[in-house]
């Protein structure tokens, strides 16, 4: 608040009247500089304050964003070595199926035997037991592929979401699901 006093002595002209209003002029110039510069100097330390926290923001927006892309594609790692690895013991099976076998015994290729219970593909004959291993790493293997199909298409959204600019892990988490539906 500014305060104005009014002069001691009385003013008798007209220069002494112009005076005394210059005077009063230039003091509240003085005044309103000064009120203005404390401003400045008081937004220009608020936006200074302003930067540094949405720095701070943008910062750990894109660790956040990146920790889930990482998070994905840790996933994606995961399940591509457990279907690499189903698809492992699945050849393994089918190996020693094949070399502990007696080749050319049966009557037709893929022919089944009821009576003796067996399964003949190929020339290999096949007990139900191994039918049902082979048919265990079968779904096994068809599980390990879905899976690595499903964290892929979650990590091909992430990166599409990150790839456009987005940052909010609201918006990453919906592109997620967004190859959920594909074939």
């Amino acid at each position: 608040m500014l305060d104005v006093h009014p002069p001691h002595a009385p003013t008798h002209t007209w220069t002494d009247f112009f005076i005394h209003i210059s005077t009063i002029c230039v003091g509240l110039l003085i005044a309103i500089g000064l009120e203005q510069s404390v401003e400045a100097i008081h937004r220009h330390g608020e936006r200074s304050d302003l930067v540094e926290s949405l720095q701070h923001e943008s910062e750990q927006i894109l660790r956040d964003a990146n920790g889930e892309l990482n998070t994905l594609i840790e996933r994606v790692d995961d399940a591509y070595k457990q279907r690499v690895d189903a698809m492992s013991v699945e050849l393994e099976t089918q190996n020693q199926l094949r070399f502990s076998r007696q080749l050319g015994s049966a009557p037709s290729l893929g022919a089944l035997d009821l009576s003796a219970g067996v399964v003949v593909l190929r020339g290999i004959t096949l007990s139900e037991e191994d039918l049902k291993q082979i048919f265990k790493d079968t779904i096994h293997l068809e599980i390990k592929a879905k899976n690595f199909i499903y964290w892929s298409r979650q990590a091909r959204g992430a990166a599409t979401a990150l790839k456009a600019g987005e940052r909010k892990l609201a918006k990453i988490d919906e592109a997620e699901r967004q190859f959920d539906n594909l074939a």
